[in-house]
């Protein structure tokens, strides 16, 4: 801890990401077993994570690892932008092509080459 801050509270970011992650543990398990679509459940850990790690970055006061727009976002929550906005784009592109009755579409190391067979 910085001089400077030493005698002030803090908010206890570290439980926040604990709890944070048990909570997307248990979102994402839910998920998995209602899934809709491929990748459905993976999608939402991406997205609530960025949505949840941005909320965490709020109560840091973690000026030394880096901010942008005169500290108003940190590195983490930069980063979750492209996170969280891939992550809605994919589920609305795969909820369109991977419904969950349709086959999951096969890996390079399932198709046999026609001039072996």
């Amino acid at each position: 801890v910085p001089a400077s801050l030493r005698g002030v509270e803090l908010h206890p970011t570290q439980a926040y990401l604990c709890l944070m992650g048990l909570s997307l543990f248990l979102w994402t398990s839910h998920v998995r077993r209602r899934q809709r679509y491929h990748g459905q459940a993976f999608l939402h850990l991406i997205a609530l994570y960025a949505v949840g790690r941005s909320t965490v970055e709020f109560f840091r006061y973690d000026l030394d690892r880096g901010t942008y727009w005169g500290e108003m976002l940190s590195t983490s929550q930069l980063i979750s932008i492209p996170l969280f906005v891939g992550a809605v784009l994919g589920m609305r592109y795969l909820s369109r092509r991977l419904p969950i009755d349709a086959p999951y579409p096969a890996s390079r190391s399932n198709i046999q080459d026609p001039k072996t067979s």
